[in-house]
């Protein structure tokens, strides 16, 4: 998934939460159908309260029918949804009256337009209610019964051309559901149509039953991989854990606290460990995982803190040109990190096979190793980096020269911040002394940092580090909260967040002692995606939705060709 398929569903959910409160729809409504009835009057033959039975009575008799009924069945469909449902509905109906009226009888053209109801009540309440299919069906029918006893009691001779049309508008909504679903059903072998009502009520209440289905729906078309999960634990020398630096090879998305999105705090949730350091392994999008089930087993991986084989010696941290990217890479005891930084050459999240590649090569050297995206320089033109083989053996020869000489000696701070940019982890920072100088690895948790402000970060450290980096979580849960990709530093105030990174930093150094490491890898299998699989289901996506804007004029169209010969000949 690149920066253009999360904001074409970004796009999608900007559309959907932009509903008008129910007090505006309603009264606005109410009053132009009043008006209405009130003008109609004077034109039919009929008086004032019969064009009220007929137009307002209905439509607010509806509205609250609707609620009352999902009330009772507990079925989350919020009042402002109905009522933006029923106007829109009803007013398209009222539209195709008044034109029709033109050309045809009171009777004539109120009926046939007015069958139409059905197909948009049944199109919004079959998607949105596709758990409760007969629910959905049968409210979709409450406007089409009401005016069904209309045509029985007071215009009976277009009770049947009333019945057949209902019909027929009910087939041509499901036909058009159907062809529009057609192909994601066909290549992920599951009905969308429970997962954006999940999707979209996940939106509206962000908890619940909801992410649970979206869970659910990802961990059935994803499929089970194995990946390492990389600890490496920094011990104080009365044996309790000073920090752990976690290394997970699954990517923090997709959005909200969906799936992997929110791991750092979910992680701190389940191990009850509050010094993790989460960083953004080399992962896309192509690496998110299904459930919480599978955070919880991340989660026993770190719980395992082993202290087996501790080691106390640290390499100075070093940076160093492959081509055109810049790598930073630091030894603790017989373990290497290494950081691939988008500053040279921009890139946003880092192949897999690339991480794993350079790991593996590592290893022939080294008791264990992680490889991170620094993910610090947001750009939306930004895409994967793929390294090739050459590149990454130079990575390797480079970082296995490095002298790990020194004693370890590190200090630890975390400062939570209330930030629109920023997700639940805030700030971690972590400080090493290599003999006299000073190394801060900070970590923010968000999606990307703001292009600029990571060196803007490290000037303003200078003087109290030596040196530092800067990290992102890559958290996605800052991508609910706002309705773009949001990295860190575009909507808060620079110059606060700079001063809190000082802050914590410094607090980092206060609490500077000796410690030794240990690390742990362990394999797991995870419900993960596939590659390209959301890059695929995005572009599936967009088809569908292209299709469904042919699909549905069309469908509707023939419904009403055909219930307009049906009115005409009966």
């Amino acid at each position: 998934m690149t920066h253009k398929d999360e904001k074409y569903v970004i796009n999608l959910r900007r559309h959907l939460r932009t509903l008008p409160p129910f007090g505006v729809t309603f009264s606005i409504s109410l009053a132009i159908i009043l008006l209405f009835s009130y003008l109609f009057s004077y034109v039919v033959p009929y008086g004032l309260f019969h064009t009220i039975f007929l137009f307002a009575v209905p439509y607010v008799g509806i509205i609250f029918l609707d609620f009352f009924v999902f009330k009772l069945l507990d079925i989350y469909f919020p009042l402002k949804r109905i009522s933006s449902l029923n106007m829109i509905t009803f007013f398209s109906a009222l539209m195709m009256f008044l034109f029709l009226y033109i050309f045809f009888p009171f009777p004539f053209a109120f009926f046939l337009a007015f069958s139409s109801l059905i197909y948009f009540r049944f199109l919004i309440y079959y998607v949105l209610i596709h758990s409760k299919k007969g629910i959905a069906t049968c409210t979709s029918f409450f406007y089409n019964i009401i005016y069904a006893g209309f045509t029985f009691f007071y215009y009976n001779h277009y009770f049947v051309p009333y019945i057949a049309a209902t019909i027929l508008y009910i087939l041509a909504a499901y036909f058009g559901v159907r062809m529009a679903t057609s192909r994601f059903i066909r290549e992920f072998g599951e009905n969308p149509l429970w997962f954006i009502a999940s999707f979209i009520n996940y939106l509206g209440r962000g908890e619940g039953e909801e992410r649970f289905n979206i869970d659910y729906f990802f961990k059935r078309i994803y499929q089970v991989r194995e990946v390492p999960i990389t600890v490496f634990y920094f011990w104080k020398k009365d044996g309790t854990l000073k920090a752990a630096f976690v290394f997970p090879y699954v990517h923090p998305g997709p959005f909200g606290s969906v799936g992997g999105s929110d791991l750092p705090n979910k992680l701190e949730k389940y191990t009850g460990m509050k010094n993790l350091i989460v960083f953004h392994t080399t992962t896309t999008h192509d690496d998110n995982i299904a459930t919480e089930e599978d955070v919880k087993r991340i989660a026993e991986v770190i719980k395992k803190n082993e202290k087996d084989e501790t080691q106390h010696c640290i390499s100075r941290f070093e940076r160093f040109n492959v081509g055109n990217i810049v790598v930073g890479a630091q030894i603790f005891g017989e373990r290497a990190m290494i950081a691939l930084l988008p500053i040279r050459r921009i890139f946003d999240d880092v192949d897999i096979r690339t991480g794993l590649a350079l790991r593996r090569k590592l290893l022939n050297f080294f008791k264990d190793a992680a490889v991170v995206d620094g993910h610090n320089n947001f750009d939306e033109d930004a895409v994967p980096l793929i390294l090739p083989m050459k590149l990454i053996n130079k990575v390797k020869n480079m970082v296995k020269e490095l002298k790990c000489d020194k004693p370890i000696r590190m200090g630890f701070a975390s400062l939570s911040l209330q930030g629109k940019s920023i997700g639940p982890g805030g700030i971690r920072a972590a400080v090493f002394e290599y003999g006299n100088d000073t190394m801060a690895y900070v970590l923010l948790d968000g999606n990307n940092i703001k292009k600029g402000l990571r060196n803007k970060i490290i000037n303003a450290l200078k003087g109290v580090v030596q040196d530092a980096e800067i990290f992102s979580t890559d958290n996605h849960i800052v991508n609910y909260s706002f309705l773009d990709l949001n990295p860190v530093g575009d909507k808060d105030d620079e110059t606060v967040l700079i001063e809190s990174i000082v802050k914590t930093v410094k607090s980092a150094i206060s609490s500077i002692e000796d410690v030794s490491v240990s690390s742990k890898t362990e394999m797991v299998d995870l419900h993960m995606a596939s590659r390209g699989q959301l890059h695929k289901l995005t572009e599936i996506t967009r088809v569908s939705t292209a299709r469904s804007k042919i699909m549905f004029p069309v469908t509707a169209l023939m419904a009403f060709i055909l219930s307009f010969l049906i009115f005409l000949l009966y």
